[in-house]
């Protein structure tokens, strides 16, 4: 009885996989874009009904409610139904691809094998030669999207993406600040280290921590910079906002994220008018307005240091909470130096990516630090030598391919590589062992540098 069941089974997943495939094969006939730019409204959805059904509550601080988040078994069956629509989306590009080899622009080989090594080195390796070994499901999804994204060719697939991820996020934005209104204990968590004067909380939205809501804000940002809205009111409406929620967020990284990739929007998308006002001595608006603004900050900088003995604001400050956690930068000095003692007990493939879970946490007496709050220190700790040296290269050929694409894509790789970029140092956003937010921000780098490293020619050249 149970090898007919086990039989019927396997014909039955035979079948559907039969039939995927055929499914995917037509839509890819009749919509040559497929569905891979609608993965993140699925994905964001599960990410905001799981926490608006776990009731939790901030007000003691974000590191316990962390501790008492529940799962509800409605977001359980739609993260699975979510994960096989990622699987479907990803699988008939794969297909389309395929199908139409030759005929569409061609694949770029060096972003396909680095991140085909970053995986392979800091997902594959640490599960199956890490001093433990751990397996998941969600490993498929990662290589999936990744497998897809690189094999996005045409610029209108990136900019239906784009249109996707700046609605997307509007949505769970505006859903968070709502829940500011309704259930204020929600979204609002208790923090007295803020730069804010008098404003003692943190913007922590439907997000599982500020910092990973600010860079999910900025990333909104992003989107909305080079796919605005149509109607002005409502384009208005999104960057208030978006601002508003950013501030609200008190994380430093996110701001510095947001002004830098700002920068580099609006640098490489405005270069030629930018270059002809610093050129025009006619009107020497932009130098002189450079020049004032140095000679300005210039003179607050010699009036604080002649009136404003900033040695002793700078002993108060250090003697003060804030200057103490400036120091131990957050306590994240003691989780790199477990990550590095992980590291020592097998320094070729780390302990494996079971490291900072729940057993791993009770053992060493820190049950808040979730991972190892930054990128180097967390491949070092989960996948050794080799988790780093791939790392390092994935981060080097991005370079190069960003180098190679910055003024085409008008700074939208730069941009994105930037706020991976500085999220790194205090967070994990390269972490390739489940979905998240910032998987979605790295798939959105990988696609605009697979459209925009071919050549102008087939850039511009039409799918026949």
């Amino acid at each position: 009885m149970f090898d007919f069941i086990a039989v019927l089974v396997a014909l039955t997943l035979a079948a559907l996989v039969v039939v995927g495939m055929a499914l995917g094969v037509h839509w890819g006939r009749q919509r040559p874009y497929g569905l891979l730019p609608y993965v993140i409204y699925p994905v964001l959805l599960v990410y905001a009904l799981y926490t608006l059904l776990s009731g939790r509550d901030l007000s003691g601080g974000e590191a316990l409610a962390v501790l008492q988040v529940s799962k509800h078994p409605l977001v359980t069956w739609l993260g699975r139904l979510t994960s096989l629509f990622i699987l479907f989306a990803c699988a008939e590009r794969v297909l389309y691809r395929s199908l139409r080899w030759g005929r569409q622009a061609p694949l770029v080989p060096a972003l396909v094998l680095a991140f085909a090594v970053f995986f392979l080195t800091n997902t594959v390796s640490p599960a199956l030669l890490g001093r433990y070994v751990y397996l998941s499901h969600e490993f498929l999804y990662v290589i999936a999207l990744g497998c897809a994204a690189v094999l996005v060719t045409e610029e209108a697939e990136l900019q239906l993406a784009l249109r996707a991820a700046r609605n997307a996020c509007l949505g769970f934005a505006a859903l968070s600040l709502a829940c500011l209104a309704l259930k204020p204990g929600l979204v609002m968590a208790s923090y007295h280290a803020g730069y804010i004067p008098g404003f003692h909380w943190r913007f922590v939205g439907l997000a599982n921590h500020s910092n990973n809501m600010g860079s999910l804000l900025v990333f909104f940002m992003v989107c909305l910079w080079c796919q605005p809205f149509a109607r002005r009111a409502l384009n208005r409406a999104a960057w208030a906002l978006a601002w508003t929620g950013l501030l609200l967020t008190q994380s430093k990284t996110s701001w510095s994220a947001a002004l830098l990739s700002a920068a580099a929007l609006a640098y490489f998308g405005h270069r030629a008018v930018l270059l002809q006002r610093w050129r025009d001595f006619r009107q020497p608006y932009l130098p002189l307005a450079l020049l004032f603004g140095l000679m300005g900050g210039a003179t607050v900088l010699c009036l604080a240091f002649m009136f404003g003995d900033p040695g002793a604001r700078l002993a108060r400050f250090l003697g003060s909470q804030q200057g103490a956690e400036l120091l131990s930068l957050t306590g994240r000095d003691q989780i790199w130096q477990i990550a590095v003692q992980e590291w020592q007990k097998n320094p070729l493939f780390g302990y494996g990516l079971s490291i900072w879970d729940d057993a791993f946490r009770k053992s060493i007496a820190m049950p808040h630090a979730m991972h190892a709050h930054n990128q180097f220190y967390q491949s070092l700790s989960s996948a050794g030598l080799v988790g780093v040296a791939g790392l390092l290269c994935y981060l080097a050929v991005l370079l190069w391919f960003i180098a190679r694409t910055v003024q085409r894509s008008h700074g939208l790789a730069l941009a994105l590589f930037i706020l991976l970029a500085i999220k790194a140092v205090s967070e994990v956003p390269l972490a390739m062992k489940g979905m998240g937010p910032d998987l979605l921000t790295q798939v959105l780098l990988l696609m605009t540098l697979s459209v925009y490293s071919r050549r102008p020619a087939a850039l511009a050249a039409p799918a026949p």
